[in-house]
């Protein structure tokens, strides 16, 4: 098998399901990238803007930009760091908390429509799949 057909095949999907994704959390107010750095605060709530981005796999420049606009949008705070004067800690807002509830909602929904015609064996296959180019 030619393998452009991979990469031909994975970049069409990965595409739909972002299309698909931006399209829905834009309707709710969001980014793409920023349920990302929402569940990642669920989980880390007061974590530094360093540690974010390599969380979330972003260059600082590129966090600095998002937390910008998630702020505005009253979705974080920036709070003076304990242990360094210079960095700030980052946490969610009630707001950024009930965003992050209705982005996963809409995660699910696209993920179900997208497998809707999948039977369980061939998730847990595909899944693995999934698994295993990740590893390689």
């Amino acid at each position: 098998m030619d393998n452009s057909l991979l990469r031909d095949r994975a970049m069409r999907a990965m595409k739909h399901y972002g299309d698909l994704i931006k399209e829905r959390l834009a309707g709710a107010g969001l980014t793409f990238a920023q349920p990302k750095v929402l569940y990642s605060l669920i989980k880390h709530d007061g974590i530094t803007q360093r540690e974010l981005a390599e969380q979330c796999y972003v260059d600082s420049t590129t966090m600095s930009r998002l937390l910008d606009g998630m702020e505005q949008k009253g979705l974080i705070t920036r709070r003076d760091s304990d242990d360094c004067r210079r960095s700030f800690s980052i946490h969610i807002t009630a707001s950024g908390r009930e965003k992050m509830t209705k982005a996963g909602i809409i995660m699910q929904e696209v993920e179900e429509q997208l497998l809707k015609d999948f039977s369980e064996k061939e998730k847990e296959q595909f899944f693995d799949f999934l698994g295993r180019i990740e590893r390689a």
